[in-house]
């Protein structure tokens, strides 16, 4: 079975989720998944002349025939989640997303220390 993986070398505005876009439209893999950290980091998709900001769900989700994989110990905020399920209906996102269930779920009691710290709130 053929495996590509994409990887930024750099702190992000790499592309990333472009070419993970292009390669799942041409190369038509049975699954796509996202592996790393949660919703902190953001993908931008260009598609069929849309813009799409992605948190969450992997950014090859134009090929409809794969499964979206959410991998192990990536931090999965339900309301990004939810949003992006409802967000991307058009590409039938609900019925092909799986998250592992050794990911990390970000409760809002999480948010609110983050908001608290001051250290975080000033980075």
């Amino acid at each position: 079975m053929t495996c590509n993986v994409l990887v930024g070398g750099g702190w992000g505005d790499e592309g990333k989720g472009k070419c993970i876009t292009y390669l799942c439209y041409n190369d038509k893999p049975d699954i796509i998944a996202r592996a790393g950290v949660g919703p902190n980091a953001g993908h931008s998709v260009e598609f069929n002349g849309e813009k799409y900001g992605l948190r969450m769900i992997p950014s090859g989700f134009v090929h409809t025939g794969a499964r979206l994989l959410i991998g192990a110990g990536v931090l999965v905020d339900p309301e990004v989640f939810h949003h992006e399920l409802d967000y991307l209906n058009k590409y039938q996102v609900k019925n092909r997303t799986f998250a592992d269930f050794r990911s990390a779920i970000i409760e809002p009691k999480h948010k609110e220390q983050d908001r608290a710290s001051d250290y975080l709130s000033k980075k």
